[in-house]
């Protein structure tokens, strides 16, 4: 079985031994975020895209390392959301 990876500002670590893993320009929590800010892209369309299979873990992460869940940030950041407000 392969251990999950988590990204903490761009750095990689497996996720039961927090072992520094690898270090990537894109997170994918970066990813998701530019697709969230996107109209027509479910969240498990989304969560897909960046390598989860089950968009329920996608979600508690994605809440975890921004402090949002993909809901939220959607509507925070989306395009529409920042025409919205003028």
């Amino acid at each position: 079985m392969t251990a999950r990876l988590l990204c903490a500002g761009g750095l990689f670590f497996e996720s039961k031994t927090h072992r520094r893993v690898s270090a990537r320009p894109s997170c994918p929590f970066e990813e998701a975020k530019q697709f969230l800010e996107m109209d027509g892209h479910s969240v498990e369309a989304v969560s897909e895209a960046v390598g989860y299979s089950d968009s329920r873990a996608f979600r508690r992460l994605f809440k975890k390392m921004t402090g949002l869940s993909p809901a939220e940030y959607r509507r925070r950041f989306s395009s529409r959301g920042f025409l919205s407000a003028r």
